[in-house]
């Protein structure tokens, strides 16, 4: 039999992914949307724009009414706890001098020394006591 030489193949090229075929497909879309709200608001039907229809059956007022309604609550929630914050804050600054006068000082502790990883047992110490002995003469 003849022995045939493999061929070495050339590594598979590696190809980077894909980028999306979207194009801007989707900012056209949304200028198109928009463009038709526009539209269905501003463009004449029978006499009248779409929103002169929506401002005649208070639309407009309500949503108006709810907006405010939101801006108050947003306001009650979050600028008002931030004054109240600024407020104690203030309250807590002033008071700190009396505060540190009222404490007592606190206790200085000293770093204690380092307690041994093991302990020896009463056979270990004489196990070692009598290898020590026996090295030293």
């Amino acid at each position: 039999m003849v022995a045939m030489a493999k061929k070495k193949l050339p590594p598979p090229k590696l190809k980077a992914s894909p980028k999306p075929k979207s194009g801007g497909r989707g900012l056209v879309a949304f200028v198109v949307i928009v463009g038709l709200a526009t539209a269905a608001a501003l463009v004449q039907v029978r006499g009248k724009t779409g929103w002169q229809r929506l401002e005649a059956s208070g639309l407009p007022a309500r949503g108006e009414a709810f907006a405010l309604g939101g801006e108050a609550w947003v306001r009650q929630r979050f600028v008002g706890a931030l004054e109240r914050y600024r407020r104690w804050q203030a309250a807590r600054e002033a008071s700190e001098p009396v505060r540190q006068a009222r404490a007592p000082a606190a206790p200085r502790h000293h770093a204690a020394a380092p307690k041994p990883k093991e302990s020896l047992g009463q056979a270990d110490r004489a196990a070692l006591d009598k290898l020590v002995s026996s090295r030293a003469k």
